[in-house]
C-alpha cells in the first residue's frame, strides 16, 4: 500500500525539478553554475526517494513566501521560497 511518508520544504528550483522536470531557470546562471546547482537537485531528489521503497516526491499545497531554512533537497542554505513537497512510497528501507 502506497503511504504518506514525510513532508519536505523545497525552494523553487527543486519544486520545478519535482513537479515537472523544469530546470529552464537555471539558464539564468552561467554554465558551471547551472551543472552544479542540477547536480545538486537531482542527487537531492535521489536521496529523498531512495529512503523509501517506491519512493516518489509529489507536489504539496503549502508555500513559505521567505524562509531562512535551507532547501531540503538540493541543501542550498541560502534564504527564499519554500514549498512543500509530499515523499510516498510503499514502505521504509
Amino acid at each position: 500500500m502506497v503511504k504518506k511518508i514525510e513532508t519536505y520544504m523545497v525552494c523553487d528550483d527543486c519544486l520545478m525539478a519535482i513537479a515537472n522536470g523544469d530546470l529552464s531557470a537555471l539558464s539564468l546562471l552561467d554554465e558551471t553554475e547551472a551543472k552544479l546547482r542540477e547536480k545538486a537537485i537531482y542527487s537531492g531528489i535521489d536521496r529523498i526517494q531512495s529512503t523509501v521503497k517506491g519512493g516518489c516526491l509529489v507536489a504539496g499545497d503549502e508555500t513559505e513566501e521567505f524562509s531562512w531554512n535551507g532547501c531540503e533537497c538540493c541543501l542550498d542554505a541560502c534564504g527564499g521560497r519554500r514549498h512543500s513537497v509530499t515523499l510516498i512510497g510503499t514502505e521504509p528501507k
